[in-house]
């Protein structure tokens, strides 16, 4: 990517989180860039314009699970590496674009992926099908453990999978909204560890 647009992009990010995307105006991101306004513009017309470039770029980082880096062997190497990996995403994400934040961006993270979906409704769209995917994988996973005894439990594929998909994405938004984005990996383990244990009696 050409490196005055990868620029703006991170001045961009770093300013939605400090801020939100409604606060923060095209002039101020200009100016923070200390690029010219006319070779600003030649990249971005809009602000909007600018959010959803920055969307995309987050859907590939961090949104999206590359499920080939992650062991199929068992449920549990299968979850634990899963959460290395998010947790992975999610650092690099936020620690990569915080140069011009004082503060903790991850308390407004969240509130930036709302106005996303309002200002970008298509979204939702994208959303439910990499959830559908990611389901997919963890219903795989688990019936796998199940025929290798490593889980006993009457409760079937696809619930298991939601219980262990539910809690992890309500566990990411309670840490990150509390500002306890480096215990993220740890309160993870915990949560999902007593999860499987659960399963193997």
């Amino acid at each position: 990517m050409n490196t005055s647009k990868e620029h703006i992009l991170n001045v961009a990010f770093s300013l939605f989180l400090q801020k939100s995307f409604r606060d923060v105006t095209m002039k101020e991101i200009v100016k923070r860039t200390g690029l010219s306004t006319g070779a600003f513009y030649h990249y971005f017309s809009s602000k909007e314009e600018l959010f959803h470039e920055i969307l995309s770029r987050l859907n590939l980082n961090l949104i999206t699970v590359d499920y080939e880096r992650i062991s199929k062997d068992s449920l549990y190497q299968f979850y634990n590496d899963y959460i290395n990996l998010r947790n992975s995403n999610l650092l690099s994400v936020l620690q990569k674009n915080t140069d011009y934040i004082d503060g903790s961006p991850e308390l407004n993270f969240f509130s930036l992926m709302f106005d996303a979906l309002k200002l970008f409704p298509e979204l939702r769209s994208t959303f439910k099908e990499r959830q559908r995917k990611e389901l997919q994988n963890w219903t795989t996973v688990i019936a796998n453990a199940k025929k290798a005894g490593e889980i006993k439990t009457s409760i079937s594929d696809e619930q298991i999978a939601l219980l262990f998909y539910h809690t992890i994405l309500s566990s990411c938004m309670l840490i990150v909204l509390e500002g306890r984005l480096p215990e993220l990996r740890n309160e993870l383990t915990l949560q999902l560890d007593g999860l499987y244990n659960s399963l193997k009696k």
